[in-house]
């Protein structure tokens, strides 16, 4: 992953995180996708259109991802953050 993609990555895990949505005390809707199956992701970072994708998970298009085998897609940071949001509620 480039260090761009990781930027992106962190940056778009801490709009979303629990203190995020905690310090906003106005109503916030975020238009994100869960999945982009158009936006793939690629090991090479000159094919890698996931890097542009709002989503939650990114899609391969071949192969699957390891923490849902059975699945195109393996959930990104923000997957993560979105759910630690309302685990606790």
């Amino acid at each position: 992953m480039t260090a761009a993609a990781v930027a992106l990555e962190l940056g778009l895990q801490v709009w979303l995180s629990p203190e995020m949505f905690e310090q906003s005390r106005e109503t916030t809707l975020a238009y994100l996708t869960f999945a982009d199956p158009w936006l793939t992701h690629s090991a090479d970072p000159r094919y890698d259109l996931d890097m542009t994708a709002t989503s939650l998970v990114k899609t391969y298009a071949r192969g699957h991802g390891s923490t849902y085998p059975d699945m195109p897609w393996e959930p990104k940071q923000a997957f993560g953050a979105v759910a630690s949001f309302y685990v606790a509620r």
